[in-house]
Formats: structure tokens, C-alpha cells, sequence
């Protein structure tokens, strides 16, 4: 694995962040513009991606090892879950800001970040399999995340409606055309291919729209909140160094596939979740402290993600 060129992507990607950071700030690009380009990636373009990843690439596992991959990305969000209990004790965060820290604890930037910089090290059929740690987050996320954040117990009740987003539709979706080998059939028809390549055409905006929306994001963020808080520079590095390491170390003894190792440890290095600043917008959470986990996190992942992938493989 060129370690280099790992570096380079995240820089490319970055670089893109601070287009959107500097749109942001020239107000060319506003929070209410921002609302609605991040909706179209997770409603549109990341949908389509994960079909198009699908669609367009050969099968690179084997069944047997896509459901491995599909045990591990389950109980990678149910040990956080578990462990984000432990987090704010440790971190003696105050009790009116214990769920948000949860929140960030279990949730990582996996669509807008993970998605591009899985592409940029495993190419564009490895999409899917990064779609399959998602398709948890989605769940999870407007599940068990709701209700860390939101005050009102009604919030985040119905996993059913859960089940109904683009983007894990899109997953499931994925997943059956996987589990069936059913691409070439597809793909075969006049149908299929212009669907393909549709797709295609979506999905080549999606890592810029991606990174835009998180540029802007961080753009609201006020500096001095962002640096002064020590439990995100604690929070950040055990996400972004440790939880990668713990992640390699439990599983390199029976994951002999590298490519499903290497998406796992990825997956784990990768920034809190814009979602969580998303989320305490809209129920009434602590914004500030979830926009800073989210700034600074992103900020350490530039150098964290290739640190990590060089001393790992």
C-alpha cells in the first residue's frame, strides 16, 4: 500500500475542505446552502454512489467474506456503544453533555469522509463495502443517537421509518444484488447500462459535494471553542489513533483479507460525524460542542489516516 499516495488523496480531499471553509467564510456559501448540498448527498449522490459501487466493480470477496465483513461492521457499533458509557466518565464531562459525547463516540464521518477516502485507497468497488458499515451508522445513528441527543423521549423510537432512508435502501439494495450475483444481468440489458452509467455521471460529484459540505461546516465552528475544550483533543485521539490500532490488533489475527482489513481500520480512523452537529441542531443539543468535535477531529485525520495506514500495513 503506497502510503504517499494515501497522503496525497487526503490532501486533495482537504484541499477541497478548505474551498468550502473559504466559500464559507466569503459567505458565497451559506449554512442554509450547506443544509440543502448535504442533503442532496445523503439523499442523492451518496445513494447512488453506493449503486454505482456496486454496479461497476467485480466482486472483490467472497460471499463468506462479505458476511464477515457485514459481523464486523454490526459489532463495531455495538462494542462503541458500549463503551461510549464509559467515555464521559472518564472524560468527566458534565451531565448535560454526556449524550452529545456519546453521540461522537459511536458515530464517525463515514459518508461524507470514509466513502471518498476508501475510494481513493481501495478504489471504486471498495465503496460498497464501506456503504456496509453505513448502512449500522443509519440505523444507529437515528435510533440509539437520537436519543443520546434529543430531550424528548418520542425522538428516535421508530426503526422501521429508520429503514427507509435513501441511503440504507440503497445499501440493502447493494447488498442483494451482491449476495445474488446479480450484476452482470443487470448490467446486460440496455436498461442496465443506462442506469449504470447514470449512476456513474452522480457519482463523480459525490466526494467534492462531500468534502464542500464539511469545508462550510467547520466554517461555523468559532475557533476559540474549538481549542480550548481538552476532552476533544482526548475524544479526537483515542477515535483516530487508538480505536484504529484496537481495530487492527483484535482483528489482523483471523482477517486475512487485506482489503477488508484495511476498510476496517479506516472506517475506524475516520473523523466524528457531521451528523452529530446536524442532530443537536435540530433537537436541541449542544451545537458548539459537537460542530468543535467535528472540526477538530476532521483536522487531525489528514495526517492521523496516513500515520495510521503506514505503521499498519
Amino acid at each position: 500500500m503506497d502510503t504517499s499516495q494515501i497522503f496525497s488523496q487526503m490532501m486533495v480531499l482537504f484541499s477541497i475542505i478548505a474551498i468550502g471553509f473559504a466559500a464559507a467564510k466569503a459567505r458565497i456559501l451559506t449554512a442554509e446552502s450547506n443544509r440543502h448540498l448535504a442533503n442532496l448527498v445523503l439523499y442523492i449522490t451518496n445513494p447512488c454512489t453506493i449503486l454505482y459501487s456496486v454496479l461497476s466493480g467485480e466482486a472483490s470477496l467472497k460471499i463468506s467474506e462479505l458476511l464477515l465483513l457485514t459481523g464486523i461492521a454490526l459489532a463495531f457499533y455495538l462494542v462503541l456503544m458500549g463503551l461510549a458509557h464509559f467515555v464521559p466518565k472518564l472524560l468527566r464531562v458534565p451531565a448535560d453533555h454526556v449524550g452529545i459525547y456519546r453521540f461522537m463516540t459511536v458515530f464517525s464521518n463515514i459518508g461524507f469522509m470514509g466513502f471518498p477516502v476508501v475510494r481513493a485507497v481501495f478504489g471504486q468497488g471498495a465503496v460498497f463495502y464501506a456503504a456496509i458499515f453505513n448502512l449500522f451508522f443509519q440505523f444507529f445513528a437515528y435510533t440509539y443517537g437520537i436519543r443520546q441527543i434529543s430531550k424528548d423521549p418520542r425522538d428516535g423510537r421508530s426503526p422501521l421509518r429508520t429503514l427507509l432512508q435513501p441511503v440504507i435502501l440503497s445499501c440493502l439494495i447493494s447488498y442483494a444484488i451482491y449476495l445474488f450475483s446479480l450484476r452482470e444481468a443487470i448490467t446486460a440489458t440496455a436498461a442496465g447500462k443506462l442506469l449504470t452509467e447514470v449512476l456513474g455521471m452522480v457519482n463523480g460529484i459525490t466526494s467534492p459535494l462531500c468534502m464542500l459540505v464539511t469545508g462550510v461546516s467547520l466554517a461555523m465552528v468559532p475557533f476559540r471553542k474549538v481549542f480550548s475544550n481538552w476532552r476533544l483533543y482526548v475524544l479526537s485521539l483515542g477515535k483516530q489513533l487508538l480505536l484504529p490500532l484496537a481495530a487492527y490488533g483484535l482483528l489482523s489475527p483471523f482477517v486475512t483479507n487485506r482489503l477488508i482489513l484495511g476498510i476496517c481500520v479506516i472506517m475506524a480512523a475516520m473523523p466524528v460525524a457531521a451528523t452529530s452537529s446536524l442532530f443537536c441542531a435540530k433537537f436541541d443539543g449542544p451545537v458548539d460542542v459537537a460542530s468543535s468535535g467535528v472540526f477538530l477531529s476532521t483536522v487531525l485525520s489528514v495526517p492521523a489516516v496516513p500515520l495510521i495506514m503506514m505503521l499498519l500495513f
